[in-house]
């Protein structure tokens, strides 16, 4: 055996330490990912319209934020969207009458 290689023993070793770690690692990124309550679409709404006026309201030493807001303005158009079609009458030709 060469000086300064690893017995199969070290190697083994090595290999099932790093399967504990990758474990570890996993249960980590489970444990610190928090249960998020679902938002609705009109939430979504208003929070988007205030981070835009914050936006709006910030001084020149806050950055130029013109990406951001074109990005955060496509994002809200579709929310918008997404409250408008949620506040529509369900149609009733989508339901099973055979069933009465």
């Amino acid at each position: 055996m060469e000086e300064g290689g690893l017995t199969d023993e070290e190697i083994i070793d090595a290999v099932l330490n790093a399967n504990k770690e990758e474990e570890n690692m996993a249960d980590d990124e489970t444990d610190l990912t928090p249960i998020l309550e679902k938002v609705s679409p009109a939430e979504a709404d208003k929070s988007i319209d205030k981070i835009i006026r914050f936006l709006y309201e910030q001084e020149p030493e806050f950055g130029e934020v013109n990406e951001e807001l074109r990005i955060l303005k496509k994002l809200h158009k579709r929310v918008k969207l997404q409250v408008v079609n949620n506040l529509k009458q369900v149609n009733l030709h989508h339901f099973n009458i055979t069933q009465v």
